[in-house]
């Protein structure tokens, strides 16, 4: 459908803009600057600040360019002497309440309001009027309010409420006692993401975690991925002298439209914490002590050359983080294939990333999510299974906020526990009501196969896609043909209601299916992701703008490990057959990458490392298992290296450091190259851009990447003109089914946006708003068991294992499903488990 444009005038300028777009917008487009306080391109057009008014010639009134739409043949003034004095007299009012002291003022040099008062000549206001003072707001953590320097400009309100979807803050009172508030005047409670800090024009809302002494003029502006999610939040970081003063997003740059969630605002703090690593350490006689890093990676290779020698390659293993860059991934693999000669070498959390590696290939083609994150908004149907993207990826959770708040999109929800976004369909009575299939685990296969069956039952399936696109449509129908949901143990209600999914999801114009992902997820990832491909194959919902499927990977760079073929081979869990080998006594040598398996699995991890000879460990903090090696090396973070993530859209995104490493730590790019050469492994380039070129010609969709690009080159959704293979394969899969225990209560791990492993664990921001770990039933289990709510409980498994947990009842969780915060030990990395909660007996 070829795009309506309309011409007009601004300022004697042509221009040509898309039909729809306002006035503000297409002076911009022009280059055109028009002073605006209220206006966020995030944000839906307001017009409260009036300043950004405008004439049109030959009309006497002026109008607000933020909400007025340009049409055809206007010729639109901007610096008329009307609208000059009309900026003057509004400035005038906004400083009636405004203290003038901006040398004082932390935003002092960054304020958009102190720039229009010196731009127009505005001193002080010609009003008689006795200034409302308020005292500051400090009680809440991270963020800190002074309704004294407000503007009432609303950015914050709306930020919150449009974007975040949480709705904290809101106008309070009425005339000139308005203020910004929260309800009932308490302290924050939220998500903390700093959205409000972010827009706020003036210095109404700052941030403790922040330095204000530094003024903005003083900041060296550095921008580089953020190292938590596969989002890949773009972050601008200001410093100086190589700390970090302020952090930001640019919009223009990234997924995340200037958006961030808790950690990329304020988690960064991890980088100068007092426990990183300060030089490379080597046990002897059971003490570590300081040495060289000629001394130690001399060391580590004439072990590997030994052991290699004595008990052959496969001997030696390797677990390797997530949160490499690709560049490093590169050069591992050759240290470990190329070099030592094994295979043995796994992915931290390799069963969170099966959907990809053995479900969408499989499928599709490609291991890959297959449309662009913010292409979520414009969706009509989305389908979110196994998870809340507010607690793993809160940018996805405001992709899906604005899909529903803007294209009242119908939200399904499949998992075992509601999310909040079900609230955000309350909203407005015009929004579609949220379905919720909320079953016990092990449930999501039967529930996407019977939203199959209700599609070809009721002929919505896309015939001449599956006719032109997709192959084994037959033997597909006849296996489907034989499953009965009510053999699963389905009730009739969840039918009804999987049925009326099915016919929304099939009948939508755009849909989009959303698989959560992580160590702490009780899904299976490869069967889930494999029914989802069938799902989206048989409605033709792939292969176009916002149709298709996201899997959410955790970790900053899970997409491009799998690029660069760092998941073990054999389709099995890469990490725990390491593990099993090394309890058997098979491995002589463990080289850990940022890796801790104490953390997923203290007994079976510390029971196989203690049986290890050898054991590396390069991080930047002294872990659990760095405390049993017998080397430590100390990596640097993500602020003092170079090198390239891919997110989980397949955006490969530049690194660009802005200090160098420190104390003695170095890239994990430097540790390989030393130890390839320690090994006498020729390695032709020196630095990741040549690494990068040289993954290139190796992985063609690599090739001639530029920073921000999404592969293949120029596609931001992927199989828009046909399928590696030609077509994609429907794939039956047989659906196994099994009775809880009727004595027992299913165990799965609860994400939390503000814990997510070692790194937010040495976030002291993060861990100032971090919650208590507690277990969460729900109300029908806690009556049945005679438990309270916040009583203390003993929590068992059938091995023997057990915890005293805190309850907090909650309608969110399905009867027999509880959920305990991750990492949670009773669950590990088996992802679920069945329990027994007992009171405890009195002393």
């Amino acid at each position: 459908m070829s795009i309506q444009t309309i011409k007009l005038t601004i300022d004697g300028i042509d221009i040509e803009v898309e039909k729809g777009t306002t006035l503000l917008e297409a002076a911009r487009s022009a280059g055109i600057r028009i002073p605006t306080l209220c206006d966020d391109r995030r944000l839906i057009p307001f017009g409260a600040c009036r300043l950004c008014m405008v004439q049109q010639k030959g009309k006497s009134e002026l109008i607000p360019s933020c909400f007025t739409p340009a049409k055809e043949g206007m010729e639109i003034l901007t610096r008329s002497p009307e609208i000059i004095d009309s900026r003057r007299l509004q400035l005038q009012f906004i400083l009636l309440n405004h203290p003038m002291i901006c040398p004082r003022c932390e935003k002092e040099g960054e304020c958009e309001l102190q720039k229009l008062v010196y731009e127009y000549g505005v001193e002080e206001t010609l009003y008689p009027w006795e200034r409302m003072a308020s005292p500051p707001d400090e009680r809440s953590p991270l963020l800190q309010r002074d309704p004294n320097k407000c503007i009432l400009c609303g950015r914050c309100v709306r930020i919150c409420d449009e974007v975040q979807g949480v709705g904290e803050l809101s106008f309070s009172n009425r005339g000139i006692k308005t203020v910004i508030d929260t309800d009932f005047h308490r302290p924050l409670r939220c998500e903390f993401c700093g959205q409000c800090l972010d827009t706020c024009p003036v210095g109404a809302i700052t941030s403790d975690c922040f330095d204000y002494r530094i003024k903005a003029w003083e900041l060296k502006e550095t921008t580089t991925p953020c190292p938590y999610c596969a989002c890949g939040c773009s972050l601008t970081i200001g410093s100086k002298e190589g700390e970090i003063k302020r952090v930001f997003s640019n919009p223009e740059k990234g997924p995340s439209d200037g958006n961030l969630c808790v950690k990329g605002r304020f988690g960064w703090d991890f980088i100068d914490h007092p426990e990183r690593l300060k030089a490379p350490l080597l046990r002897v006689n059971g003490v570590f002590k300081e040495v060289s890093w000629e001394e130690a990676l001399r060391f580590v290779a004439q072990k590997f050359e030994s052991i290699k020698e004595q008990d052959g390659p496969n001997a030696i293993a390797g677990i390797v983080s997530n949160r490499l860059t690709n560049e490093e991934y590169y050069l591992v693999g050759k240290l470990f294939r190329n070099t030592i000669g094994t295979d043995r070498i796994a992915l931290s959390g390799e069963r969170s990333i099966r959907g990809l590696t053995e479900g969408l290939a499989k499928t599709l083609g490609m291991a890959a999510s297959t449309n662009s994150i913010q292409e979520i908004r414009q969706a009509d149907c989305l389908l979110v299974i196994g998870g809340d993207p507010a607690q793993t990826h809160p940018i996805i959770k405001n992709e899906i906020h604005l899909a529903i708040r803007r294209n009242r999109a119908q939200l399904i929800v499949l998992g075992s526990y509601d999310i909040g976004l079900t609230q955000t369909t309350h909203i407005s009575p015009l929004l579609p009501s949220p379905i919720t299939l909320l079953e016990r685990p092990g449930m999501e296969l039967p529930i996407l196969y019977t939203m199959i069956q209700a599609i070809f039952k009721e002929g919505l399936e896309n015939k001449n896609f599956i006719e032109e696109r997709t192959e084994g449509i037959t033997e597909f129908r006849q296996k489907l043909s034989a499953f009965k949901p009510e053999a699963s143990g389905m009730t009739e209600e969840m039918r009804i209601k999987t049925e009326k999914a099915a016919r929304l999801f099939a009948q939508a114009e755009k849909a989009m299916i959303l698989i959560e992902s992580g160590v702490w997820s009780h899904l299976n990832q490869e069967e889930v992701a494999i029914a989802s491909s069938n799902l989206a194959l048989i409605t033709g919902h792939i292969g176009k703008e916002s149709s298709g499927i996201l899997i959410l990977l955790e970790k900053c760079n899970a997409q491009g490990a799998l690029d660069l073929g760092l998941s073990s081979n054999g389709g099995g869990d890469g990490k725990k057959e390491i593990i099993q080998k090394g309890l058997e006594g098979n491995l002589r040598a463990l080289y850990l990458i940022g890796e801790n398996p104490l953390l997923s699995d203290s007994t079976l991890g510390k029971q196989a490392l203690e049986k290890i000879p050898f054991i590396v460990v390069q991080d930047l903090f002294m872990t659990e298992a760095a405390e049993i090696a017998q080397v430590v090396l100390p990596a640097c973070s993500f602020v003092e290296k170079e090198g390239t993530f891919t997110n989980l859209e397949r955006r490969v995104q530049k690194l660009n450091p802005l200090r160098s490493p420190l104390h003695q730590s170095k890239s994990d790019f430097d540790i390989f190259l030393s130890l390839l050469r320690f090994l006498e492994f020729p390695v032709q380039a020196e630095n990741p851009e040549a690494i990068l070129e040289e993954i290139g010609r190796v992985h063609p969709n690599y090739q001639g990447i530029q920073d921000g690009e999404q592969w293949p080159k120029g596609n931001r959704h992927l199989y828009e003109n046909g399928f590696p293979a030609g077509r994609a394969r429907l794939n039956p899969l047989e659906i196994k089914t099994s009775q809880p225990h009727p004595d027992s209560f299913c165990l799965i791990q609860r994400p939390s946006l503000f814990q997510s492993g070692l790194l937010s664990s040495k976030s002291d921001a993060v861990r100032r708003v971090s919650e208590k770990p507690f277990l969460e039933i729900n109300s029908e289990d806690g009556h049945q068991l005679k438990i309270e709510d916040g009583e203390v409980v003993k929590v068992s498994t059938p091995d023997g294992n057990y915890l005293q947990m805190k309850v907090k009842y909650s309608s969110r969780v399905v009867p027999g499903v509880m959920t305990a915060s991750y990492p949670c030990p009773l669950v590990e990395e088996r992802g679920i488990t069945s329990i027994k909660v007992e009171k405890l007996k009195p002393a």
